[in-house]
């Protein structure tokens, strides 16, 4: 096996919404959806480069049998033509000869069929067959006339807008099919004045300066002055924002802006881009049948022949190297000012990423830019909130008051027989700690979270409106093949049954491995206690102060402890739910790809979000809340409930949301996409060692033959890891505003801090507070079965507990006290209130900012008046039995295009409206 230096580039899925978007090899249905297993990530593929020209013919044999690498090198790139030289190669297929005789001569016979359909296709073939070899390929080329007769049926978008290097200047119309609609045609026209609005709303790329005091006077007489003050209050924060980020831009005289082509090369070969050439091609390859049998309906499609083993690949070729010294070409310039450390503080050069990756992987890096910059403000507002933290920490009336040790609080047992009673002393760095996530700057923060939410997702609806009007997806059109129809309560139901009782059952299966994890935390807090208290006597200095340390740690060791277990469980379990989650939906034998993805993501959502928020669930809302008191305490199994620390559950939560959070991500997501595949590389080199005349003698199909092939899922990982689908987002905020009314009322102290404040200090202030929150309970109370049996235990007469009950000498001794009912009160009006309060502002929020800008609306309202303007005009030319022709349709274009000027802003105004006489037409001017 060769040296593995990267992945394949992936076949290029011929889909109506992705003109660069690429696919590996699954099953025929892969066809059309937002979240295809099929398309995938081409990041460490050797894509892009310069193309050989046509022109230089000569020594094209020669150059096969050149050294891939030196061919990198060169300033015309790899070879990239058949062997006249001319015929650009747009996909290789590649086929085994080894096997049982009776299977190849069937692929052989299947081969046949298939080039033959394509062949009438119109595609051309050259066969790349060397004797001894084990691999043979099969080089497609697409003609002018087959991409133009496709390019069509997948209504690409393309150029209408003759080069000035042609005889005749301005507007006109190719005689090609793919200009057939005149709608595409007017289409082309008006985007490109639409392309001056993509670098007004908040992107990261083709930014330029305004003059603020334009967009004022431009939007002062706009129809509702909440209109006019909206809109020049977003045109302001977007001004701003260009000039914040104008540091961070990547240099434009080497990265240059991608700016849409509409202008038409003189050679038509260059017409079509390599990508958009790979796209038609491979529409094709999936569409054509390698069967001449009736009865063999399914058996066609380049995916089918693949896994039926007819083909063992299909891909089309890189065309260049990432490595220095490589010629330029797409992928090195990404690898150099992208996908490169020293450039992490740039902004992303989003459309060189659409060029050479496609629309989805594209939108997903849109997506996690504009993500992170959003995370700016928010971030700076949690580091303030944090620092503040920090500063009142040391200086809070309640941390003050645990690590008093003059107080001599006495606490009760954390455990029943073996613990002792301990001094609440012991937990002064657990108080000080807590204080700084548990204080009133964290209420503010949550209440900025919620907004901040609603605001992501406002504004990633308009700057997505705005790509995909950018890069022409707003009229996505799906096409989908579609698997056999099933009988559904005699095939399909029991499927559904079976698949939907396994995922309850694996669900399940995270909920017991929460409650093992909290049998490992009470045992080994209760083991720590008592090995600590049964550390023989010894002049050893450092046993005495381990011990010690062990004492007043014992719960901090047990979280974190049970924190790494709880993440070795989520990884496992990850694993796990991932292939019988692909399983159970393979089972189900849904008929589109939509429903394939629909259903899968489903699965590995909810049991994704059951294996790693169940233990955090846990302790935010349930953890102390039932454990009953001291005689009388709420057992489960047997055995005590966990209580939370002295300084409350919420320190132990940011803990485990620390540890869980951040090893998946630094840890486990790093192990699994860079180690392993640099450990795997590595192996390969030492394996299979290549010498540089094996590399000389190979093609450039043989090399990429020989890559790694790309991983099918990756591009759903990343979408599924991330929540990039605006309804599950909108559903995590409001879940997310819920969950934080319930944090801040039940788990931190702001409300029972809140309440004594008003209504129980004396003073007003916090000075009493933790001795209020401290019931007390007479030892003599205990019960046989669980009073503390170590030596000593007998002459503590009374200690504290953590509740809001009434002392052992009160009429109603042990009961909740007058303060416990207040706080209740207090927490669920709190709930109440917030949940209701940020809800409604949240969604005025909403309301007030549109989903599209009001600038793109103009121009898509704009591009379909234009449209029907001049299909209006054709068609009435053509009911008076006129021929229309280039001409016609040319003229009909520029006359509707001389209504409008183009303005400061770089978009069009209309000048005119015809009228049946000159005068009145010149006194139409708007």
């Amino acid at each position: 096996m060769a040296e593995d230096k990267g992945e394949k580039i992936p076949m290029l899925e011929s889909k109506e919404s992705d003109a660069n978007d690429s696919l590996n090899v699954t099953a025929d249905t892969a066809e059309d959806s937002p979240l295809t297993s099929n398309e995938v990530m081409q990041s460490q593929t050797n894509g892009g480069g310069k193309q050989v020209s046509a022109d230089t013919p000569k020594n094209v044999e020669e150059e096969e049998e050149e050294d891939a690498d030196v061919q990198d090198k060169r300033p015309s790139g790899r070879n990239m033509f058949f062997k006249d030289g001319k015929k650009r190669i747009d996909y290789i297929l590649a086929w085994s000869t080894e096997g049982k005789p009776e299977k190849l001569a069937h692929s052989q016979e299947a081969r046949a069929v298939f080039e033959e359909n394509l062949e009438q296709e119109g595609l051309k073939l050259e066969k790349d067959e060397k004797e001894g070899e084990e691999v043979h390929f099969l080089k497609v080329h697409a003609p002018y006339e087959v991409l133009t007769r496709y390019a069509e049926i997948l209504k690409v978008r393309m150029p209408v807008k003759k080069s000035p290097t042609c005889e005749t200047a301005g507007l006109s119309v190719l005689s090609l099919h793919c200009h057939r609609s005149v709608l595409h045609l007017l289409t082309q026209l008006v985007l490109q004045e639409c392309l001056f609005v993509m670098s007004n709303m908040f992107s990261c790329y083709d930014r330029q300066s305004l003059d603020l005091d334009k967009i004022q006077q431009k939007y002062a007489k706009l129809e509702t002055p909440i209109k006019a003050v909206s809109t020049r209050l977003w045109d302001t924060m977007t001004n701003i924002t260009k000039k914040v980020f104008t540091p961070f831009q990547l240099d434009e005289e080497v990265v240059k802006p991608i700016k849409r082509r509409f202008d038409i090369p003189d050679d038509r070969e260059k017409y079509f881009d390599h990508a958009t050439r790979s796209r038609i091609v491979n529409f094709i390859l999936r569409r054509k049948s390698f069967s001449k049998a009736k009865e063999k309906a399914y058996s066609f499609g380049i995916n089918k022949m693949i896994a039926d083993g007819h083909y063992t690949d299909a891909f089309p070729l890189h065309e260049g190297h990432w490595k220095p010294g490589s010629a330029d070409n797409d992928r090195k310039l990404l690898f150099d000012y992208w996908a490169n450390w020293r450039n992490c503080f740039k902004i992303q050069p989003l459309d060189h990423v659409r060029a050479y990756f496609g629309e989805k992987i594209a939108i997903y890096f849109a997506w996690l830019g504009f993500y992170m910059q959003m995370l700016i403000p928010a971030s700076i507002i949690g580091l303030i909130v944090f620092i503040y933290g920090c500063v009142i920490s040391g200086n809070s009336y309640p941390a003050n008051e645990v690590c008093d040790k003059s107080k001599n609080f006495t606490m009760c047992p954390l455990c029943d027989f073996q613990c002792p009673y301990w001094k609440l002393s012991a937990a002064c760095s657990h108080a000080r700690a807590s204080r700084i996530f548990d204080n009133n700057a964290t209420v503010f923060f949550a209440i900025f979270m919620s907004f901040w939410g609603t605001l992501f997702l406002e504004f990633w609806k308009r700057k997505e409106a705005a790509l995909q009007f950018k890069w022409d997806l707003t009229d996505f059109v799906t096409e989908e093949i579609k698997e056999p129809h099933l009988p559904f309560w005699r095939r399909r139901f029991p499927i559904y049954l079976m698949s939907w009782t396994a995922m309850l059952f694996l669900a399940f299966l995270a909920i017991v491995a929460v409650v093992g994890v909290i049998a490992y935390r009470i045992s080994t807090l209760a083991a720590l206690q008592v090995l600590t208290r049964n550390t023989p006597v010894t002049n050893s200095t450092f046993i005495a102060s381990t011990a010690e340390v062990i004492y007043q740690n014992a719960s901090l060791v047990t979280t974190v402890t049970a924190a790494c277990i709880n993440l070795l469980i989520i990884v496992i379990l990850n694993i796990i739910y991932n292939r019988l989650a692909f399983w159970l939906t393979d089972m189900e034998c849904l008929r589109t790809q939509k429903e394939y993805d629909d259903s899968i993501t489903l699965k590995l959502f909810s049991l994704q979000f059951v294996n790693y928020y169940s233990s955090i669930i846990y302790i935010a809302f349930f953890k102390g809340r039932m454990v009953g008191r001291p005689g009388k305490y709420a057992t489960l199994f047997g055995g005590r409930q966990e209580e939370c620390e002295a300084g409350g559950c919420l320190i132990e939560l940011c803990i485990q949301l620390a540890i869980i959070m951040t090893g998946k991500q630094l840890i486990v997501n790093n192990i699994v996409e860079i180690l392993i595949p640099k450990i795997i590389k590595w192996i390969k080199r030492k394996i299979w060692p290549e010498t540089k005349e094996q590399k000389m003698s190979r093609s450039p199909w043989e090399k990429d033959y020989r890559l790694q092939p790309a991983e099918t899922t990756s591009l759903f990982y990343e979408y599924l890891e991330m929540s990039v689908w605006y309804s599950v987002l909108y559903g995590i905020s409001r879940i997310a505003i819920i969950s934080n009314a319930f944090i801040i009322a039940l788990t931190s102290d702001f409300i029972p801090r809140l309440v004594y404040t008003m209504a129980y200090s004396p003073d007003g202030t916090l000075k009493g507070y933790v001795n209020q929150t401290l019931a007390v309970f007479n030892t003599s109370d205990f019960d046989e079965a669980h009073r503390p049996v170590f030596e000593g235990s007998d002459i503590v007469e009374s200690c504290r507990y953590r509740d809001f009950r009434n002392p052992p000498d009160s009429d109603d001794p042990y009961e909740y006290s007058q303060m416990y009912w207040h706080v209740l009160a207090a927490r669920f009006a709190f709930v109440v209130v917030f949940e209701n309060v940020i809800v409604v502002i949240t969604g005025l929020i909403a309301w007030l900012i549109p989903d599209v800008p009001a600038k793109l609306k103009l121009h898509i309202r704009r591009e379909a008046y234009m449209s029907n303007e001049i299909i209006i005009k054709t068609e009435l030319l053509r009911a008076k039995g006129e021929t229309v022709g280039e001409e016609d349709i040319e003229k009909i274009i520029e006359d509707e295009s001389q209504r409008y000027k183009t303005n400061d802003f770089g978009s069009m105004e209309l000048v005119h409206r015809k009228s049946a006489s000159p005068e009145a037409a010149e006194n139409n001017v708007v």
